[in-house]
């Protein structure tokens, strides 16, 4: 049995039009967030023009450390990792070259940059991921999951929850539509999560970028439930790759270098029913139809069963 999963989150990417505003009133907030978002994730359709003239703006730019921070929560695992080294607070402070001034450290949210460097000198790879991935940071605002069984979709045995986060930033409504008023009423993530435990039970999740997904779901699963998920993933993305890849091997004139792997644009490209994006179970819903197709598409190359799909993902090779 599998299950098609997907989450929302409420996090600190904004949206392409605040980010148009912040270049336009030289906010530097952020920068290297957006450059990354800009580089890795992208923007499909007519705004990828704006897209790409703001990557030149803010690589113009120098990043703002003063904004550009992580919450000051980190700094009791700084605390942590000092104690169990040994190191005092004044010791530390000259390996980070900075002067010692008693707790005034510990009061203002570090930059990334700045924990990036603590992380180095206490070898600590916690902290460094910490310091480049915001998945210790952002919340589930959502979650949507879509039944496959004998490569079908079941209709009625949909799962979905709105959760309610510590705070939803604007970006987030604007995004993924889900207003305060719809998170004020909804249950806090430690009520929904043993449900959508049991929902899963041992099925494959199959996710679009599933990885970030089960990164969310395990750290919750972690806090809440006391370890992570059991479950093995499947990423529809890497599949995709795969599937071009095949088509470049056998029909070359097939292939398309500028192939977007973005869940919508390949929806459209395989002409696939479209969903709105961006909502947790649309999201889980076009996933499910992707993988149903390519699934079919892989099995008339010789992949038949499930560990065949995982040996493809990960003999996958990028051509350039």
């Amino acid at each position: 049995m599998t299950r098609n999963t997907d989450v929302d989150f409420a996090g600190r990417i904004p949206s392409p039009s605040e980010l148009t505003k912040a270049v336009e009133s030289e906010v530097r907030s952020g920068r290297d967030d957006q450059m990354r978002f800009l580089r890795e994730i992208g923007v499909h359709g007519d705004r990828s023009r704006d897209c790409a003239a703001l990557l030149t703006s803010l690589e113009d730019m120098e990043s703002n450390t003063n904004v550009d921070t992580v919450p000051r929560e980190v700094w009791s695992r700084v605390r942590e990792i000092l104690a169990e080294n040994g190191m005092s607070h004044r010791e530390f402070a000259k390996a980070i070259g900075t002067q010692f001034c008693g707790s005034t450290l510990w009061k203002h949210a570090p930059s990334r940059s700045r924990l990036a460097k603590i992380a180095t000198v206490l070898d600590a790879a916690d902290l460094d991921l910490h310091a480049t991935n915001d998945v210790f940071w952002d919340e589930i605002v959502s979650i949507g999951a879509v039944r496959i069984r004998g490569m079908a979709i079941q209709p009625g045995a949909n799962w979905y929850a709105v959760v309610r986060p510590s705070c939803l930033p604007k970006a987030c409504t604007l995004i993924h539509r889900i207003t305060p008023s719809e998170v004020e009423a909804a249950p806090e993530l430690s009520d929904v999560l043993p449900e959508f435990a049991d929902y899963l039970g041992q099925s494959l999740i199959v996710g679009h970028h599933v990885g970030m997904d089960a990164a969310f779901l395990n750290r919750a699963c972690k806090r809440i439930l006391g370890g992570p998920m059991a479950n093995p993933c499947l990423d529809t993305l890497r599949l995709a790759q795969v599937y071009e890849e095949e088509r470049w091997i056998s029909y070359y004139d097939r292939y398309n270098p500028r192939v977007s792997y973005n869940l919508t644009d390949l929806a459209a490209q395989y002409g696939l029913p479209s969903f709105p994006a961006h909502n947790a179970l649309s999201d889980a819903m076009q996933t499910a139809y992707l993988f149903l197709y390519l699934v079919r598409k892989l099995k008339d190359g010789g992949i038949e069963t499930l560990r065949d799909l995982f040996e493809a993902g990960r003999s996958w090779r990028w051509y350039f």
